[in-house]
C-alpha cells in the first residue's frame, strides 16, 4: 500500500510541476488587450432586406391581421364549403340569405372558440370533484408511525468489543502461519477530484499503481507478521474502542463465534498510529508524505480520514483465538501541494479489503 501511494503521489507530483511550468510560461501579457469578434451572417428573407429585428415585428402584424376576422365584408364561400350538416339536407336548402349569414358568422364563431375553451377547461364534470377529494381524504388519514430503532445495548457492544481485542491481539504473538487470502484495493472515480488539466494522468496512475491481488501469501515470522497483519509495523493487532463501533453482532456458530463489528467513520483526522482508524486497521498516515522528496514540490497540508470501516472474524469459542478475518476499510485523502509557485489541490479516496487466516 505505501509503495502504490508514493508511485502515485511522486507521478502526480511530475505532472503537476509541468502544468505549472505550462502556465507560467503560457500566461498572457495583461498589458496587451484581448480582442474577440464574433464573424457571421444576417439572416436573409427572400424578398425583404429588413433586418432580423425589423421583420419580427412585421410578421407578427401579418400574423394578427391574418387572425382578426372581416366584420364590414363578408366572407365569399364556394358552394363546395358548406358544411355537411347542410348539404346532407337536399329537401330543406338553406335561403340564400340564411347561408350568407351563416358564412359572415363562421369567422366570428371560430374566434371565438378559443377564449370558450380557454373558459370550459378549468371546469370539470360533476364526476370529478369526487375523485379530486381522495388525495384530500387520504392525506387526512394517519400515517403509520415507523417502529423505533433499537435502543443500542451498550453492554452487548462492550462484551463484543472486549472478546475481538483479546483474540485478535494473539494473532501475532501466537500464531506459527499467517495467510493472506487476497487484498482488494480500489480508487473509487466518484471520490477522485483533481486539477481538470491532470485528471486523464491521475485516473491512469491510479488504475496503474492502485492494485490488490488474489494470490494468496503466507509468513511464518513474526517480524513478517508484525509488519504485514493490522495494525501494521507494530505488535498488536487492536485498541479498537466501543465507542468506535456503531454495531455489533455475535453468532454463537458451536465451536465458534462469528462476529460482525461496524464502525462509524472516524472521527479524527489523520490520527497518529494507535489511535482512531490507525489502531484498527492498516491505513494511510500523514507521515507517508513526509517521507516524499520531489524538487519543487511541497506538500502543505496532508488529511487523512477513515471511513465506513468494519470487521468480520471468525473467534474459536475454545482458545478465544482468531481462525478467520476480514478487514474493510476507506481513507480518503486530501492533499493541498505546491509545485512552483503554484498550489493546488486533489483528493483521492482507497478502498481496502482483505481477508487472513491464521493457523496456531
Amino acid at each position: 500500500m505505501k509503495k502504490n501511494i508514493i508511485l502515485i503521489v511522486l507521478l502526480l507530483a511530475a505532472v503537476l510541476f509541468l502544468l505549472a511550468g505550462c502556465r507560467t510560461a503560457n500566461s498572457p501579457d495583461p498589458s496587451k488587450p484581448i480582442v474577440v469578434a464574433f464573424v457571421g451572417e444576417a439572416p436573409q428573407i427572400p424578398g425583404v432586406n429588413a433586418s432580423p429585428a425589423q421583420a419580427a415585428p412585421a410578421a407578427q402584424n401579418d400574423s394578427a391581421a391574418s387572425v382578426q376576422p372581416s366584420v364590414n365584408t363578408p366572407a365569399q364561400t364556394p358552394a363546395a364549403s358548406v358544411p355537411a350538416a347542410q348539404s346532407a339536407q337536399p329537401s330543406t336548402p338553406a335561403p340564400t340569405t340564411q347561408k350568407s349569414e351563416t358564412q359572415n358568422d363562421t369567422p366570428t364563431q371560430q374566434a371565438a372558440q378559443p377564449a370558450q375553451q380557454t373558459q370550459e377547461t378549468p371546469s370539470t364534470p360533476a364526476s370529478q370533484p369526487a375523485q379530486q377529494e381522495q388525495p384530500t381524504q387520504q392525506q387526512d388519514q394517519p400515517q403509520p408511525t415507523q417502529p423505533a430503532a433499537p435502543a443500542r445495548d451498550e453492554a452487548q457492544i462492550n462484551g463484543i468489543v472486549e472478546l475481538y481485542n483479546t483474540a485478535v491481539n494473539k494473532v501475532k504473538k501466537e500464531a506459527s502461519t499467517l495467510t493472506r487470502n487476497y487484498k482488494h484495493v480500489s480508487a473509487p472515480e466518484d471520490q477522485l477530484e483533481l486539477p481538470g488539466a491532470i485528471q486523464g494522468l491521475g485516473k491512469t496512475a491510479i488504475g496503474t499503481f492502485v492494485k490488490g491481488t488474489d494470490t494468496p501469501e503466507s509468513w511464518t515470522s513474526k517480524d513478517d507478521m508484525n509488519i504485514v497483519f493490522p495494525v501494521g509495523n507494530t505488535d498488536y493487532s487492536s485498541h479498537l474502542t466501543a465507542d468506535m463501533v456503531e454495531t455489533a453482532t455475535r453468532e454463537d456458530t458451536g465451536s465458534s463465534y462469528k462476529i460482525y463489528i461496524k464502525l462509524y467513520d472516524d472521527k479524527l483526522t489523520s490520527p497518529a498510529k494507535g489511535e482512531g482508524y490507525a489502531g484498527v486497521f492498516n491505513t494511510i498516515t500523514a507521515s507517508t508524505f513526509e517521507e516524499i522528496s520531489v524538487p519543487t514540490v511541497t506538500f502543505n497540508k496532508v488529511d487523512v480520514n477513515g471511513v465506513k470501516g468494519s470487521i468480520l472474524c471468525t473467534v474459536d469459542k475454545a482458545t478465544d483465538r482468531v481462525t478467520e478475518i476480514t478487514f474493510a476499510n476507506t481513507d480518503i485523502l486530501s492533499l493541498e501541494v505546491k509545485v512552483l509557485v503554484s498550489t493546488l489541490n486533489a483528493k483521492l479516496a482507497l478502498e481496502v479489503e482483505e481477508n487472513y487466516s491464521v493457523a496456531y
